[in-house]
């Protein structure tokens, strides 16, 4: 005779397997959402973020006027990228800290040894970088363009340059490839590609961007011909000099290769970078506030006050 089942038995079993999937199912989510970086920030309730030195109009400092307190001037930080970094704090509702190494080339041992939890800087999305850190999906796209002294370009034969293109079939025609000096930025991404640009050029570094373009200013006939850089700072740093200045340097009109930037964290964080592809999405590239951060209302980041005011664009080039 086949043994009785209990029913309550049965309905003990059903309910102890339910409560057990959703054990797990909350106990998966809850990991899901606190990878290192994440957690921390939440946490904590600050987003510590590593911005560029110096690299207009992204990240920037200014003379800025104070509304309250003994010192009329202080100097301010200001940017899209300082932009940006406000509101990822106010949608993760945690407080800003901008942290500001010396060099650009410190952001990523500062992602690696957890000094930073994320990297806002111009940063150009390319191999060897993610190799270290991982990016989010690109916020903003430009492209890699040539500075030229049109002295020093006419000694060699490309002076008429207008573009890579043109530049390299000059040098050619003159068998003068060898005698190309090219100008680039420490850490930046430019180093890691300009050989296969100009694989017989001879290649010389510098600490800033600035110090780059200067050299490339100067007439100095042991000083770079060309400078390899972001078309955004050669185009603005070259629109900044004097008239009689700019006639000596010509901004090629076209970049000749593509460069996008995007948000580096350290490596292991891929909830996080999750977080900001979609913040990326939503809150950037959609609408006008990506459009409104070009126009240059910046919010003005003081260490030690957090953020001040706005700063319109008039008034952060007339002090700066």
């Amino acid at each position: 005779m086949p043994k009785r089942r209990h029913p309550y038995r049965l309905l003990l079993l059903v309910a102890f397997a339910a409560v057990l999937l959703v054990a797990l199912s909350c106990h998966a989510a809850h990991v899901s959402v606190y990878d290192p970086a994440l957690k921390r920030i939440l946490r904590d309730g600050v987003l510590r973020v590593g911005v560029n030195p110096q690299f207009e109009p992204f990240s920037y400092t200014l003379n800025t006027e104070r509304r309250s307190g003994a010192d009329k001037f202080i100097r301010a930080r200001v940017g899209i990228d300082i932009d940006i970094a406000v509101l990822l704090a106010r949608e993760l509702r945690v407080a800003l800290d901008i942290i500001v190494p010396n060099r650009f080339d410190q952001l990523i041992p500062m992602l690696q040894t957890g000094e930073i939890d994320i990297a806002i800087a111009a940063l150009s999305r390319v191999f060897e970088r993610a190799l270290l850190v991982d990016f989010s999906d690109p916020y903003y796209i430009s492209g890699f363009s040539i500075l030229l002294n049109l002295a020093k370009g006419y000694r060699i034969g490309i002076g008429e340059a207008q573009s890579y293109g043109d530049l390299k079939t000059a040098l050619a025609a003159v068998n003068k490839e060898d005698q190309l000096i090219v100008a680039v930025t420490q850490g930046k991404s430019a180093v890691g590609f300009i050989g296969d640009y100009f694989p017989q050029a001879q290649i010389l570094q510098y600490e800033t961007n600035e110090l780059a373009a200067e050299a490339v200013f100067s007439d100095s006939s042991d000083t770079p011909h060309l400078m390899v850089h972001d078309e955004i700072f050669l185009k603005l740093w070259n629109s900044q000099r004097s008239w009689t200045a700019r006639q000596k340097l010509v901004v090629f009109p076209k970049p000749f290769r593509l460069d996008t930037y995007g948000f580096a964290v350290a490596k292991g964080n891929l909830d996080f970078i999750q977080v900001l592809n979609l913040f990326i999405a939503d809150k950037l590239i959609s609408g006008e506030r990506m459009e409104a951060f070009k126009q240059r209302r910046h919010h003005r980041y003081i260490p030690g006050i957090g953020i001040e005011a706005i700063v319109p664009e008039e008034s952060a080039h007339g002090k700066n």
